[in-house]
């Protein structure tokens, strides 16, 4: 088909072969390498009593609370928010 290549063809391929290797190398790292960093730790003292009675006054229940208080602190740990409700109570 192609008897004699021209510099046209050959960028193009060169063009082609590197664009497939950089979605080949983002792909590979993207799937193996990309891990989700945790929020750091939270300490129930260092959130605000006025947080945790708005997730109290807001919600029906104790799991709920202790859900709403944990989306608006990630890094509150299950323990600490359900402890955090259950004293504000």
């Amino acid at each position: 088909m192609l008897e004699e290549p021209t510099a046209w063809h050959v960028t193009l391929v060169v063009v082609w072969v590197f664009a497939v290797a950089v979605l080949a190398y983002f792909t590979f790292r993207e799937r193996f390498f990309h891990r989700d960093v945790p929020p750091p730790r939270v300490a129930p003292d260092v959130v605000p009593a006025s947080d945790v009675a708005d997730a109290v006054d807001s919600t029906a229940t104790r799991v709920a609370a202790v859900k709403k208080l944990r989306e608006a602190h990630p890094g509150l740990g299950l323990g600490d928010a359900a402890i955090l409700v259950d004293r504000s109570n």
